[in-house]
């Protein structure tokens, strides 16, 4: 191809009232300022004007649908009960057992501590027996 086929890009020139000015620097500086209040609105937590709970349509539901919904409702209700119910008996009976190994093994340690205690008892009673023999056959 030669130089003379390829088209050539002009740049577009307005004239009149058409064309832009360039804006101001206080202008500019009051775009800034403003940007920069409007930053400082955005990370603050806004609070909202209007209530969007307030004005949700509420949607009445046919009684067929309804009785559905209440069943469901209350048989998750009755479920979550049922869960509790379990759940404290479940922790009432590990009370229960516990306290049933806890009597069971302090029972055991006295038991334990009054057979020692009585064969201590015992062989002092033996040997004073015996030294009081040995007194009196020494006699």
């Amino acid at each position: 191809r030669s130089a003379s086929d390829s088209p050539t890009i002009k740049p577009i020139t307005t004239t009149g009232s058409i064309a832009r000015k360039r804006p101001g620097r206080e202008v500019l500086l009051q775009a800034a300022n403003l940007q920069r209040i409007l930053q400082l609105e955005k990370q603050t937590p806004a609070i909202p004007l209007l209530d969007p709970d307030k004005y949700k349509r509420i949607k009445i539901e046919a009684k067929k649908h309804a009785k559905a919904l209440d069943r469901v409702v209350r048989r998750a209700r009755q479920i979550a009960a049922e869960a509790l119910i379990k759940q404290h008996k479940d922790f009432s009976k590990a009370i229960l057992t516990h306290q049933q190994e806890f009597f069971k093994f302090h029972k055991q340690r006295r038991a334990d501590a009054m057979k020692v205690a009585k064969s201590i008892r015992d062989n002092f009673d033996k040997e004073s027996k015996k030294k009081e023999k040995d007194a009196v056959a020494a006699e």
